[in-house]
């Protein structure tokens, strides 16, 4: 299930995906494939909300995304590890899905 074949989702769902990796990019965040999914899928559940708007929704998501990534980074340079580019670069599911809106007004 993916967005290149287009099954499962709705022309809003792929602007909503084109919004995310523009913000990505130039923010110069990475993700995989499948939790590049995932966040298209929640984000989609979310618009039926009276207040939905695409761009202002996906930036709530991406940047609550950085937080938990910093906070979850940190916890592993304090533990010892050394972290590559690639790590400091790369967005994981549990920094991104079960975004809270009420947790991303609150930061």
């Amino acid at each position: 299930l993916g967005f290149e074949s287009g099954v499962g989702f709705l022309p809003d769902d792929i602007e909503l995906l084109e919004i995310f990796r523009r913000m990505l990019s130039t923010r110069e965040y990475e993700v995989d494939p499948d939790t590049e999914a995932a966040v298209i899928e929640q984000l989609a559940r979310g618009r039926d909300g009276r207040d939905f708007a695409n761009g202002r929704d996906v930036r709530n998501v991406i940047e609550l995304g950085i937080r938990r990534q910093a906070a979850r980074l940190d916890t592993l340079a304090r533990d010892g590890s050394r972290l590559s580019v690639e790590q400091l670069k790369l967005l994981i599911p549990e920094d991104l899905l079960e975004h809270s809106r009420n947790e991303g007004r609150r930061a």
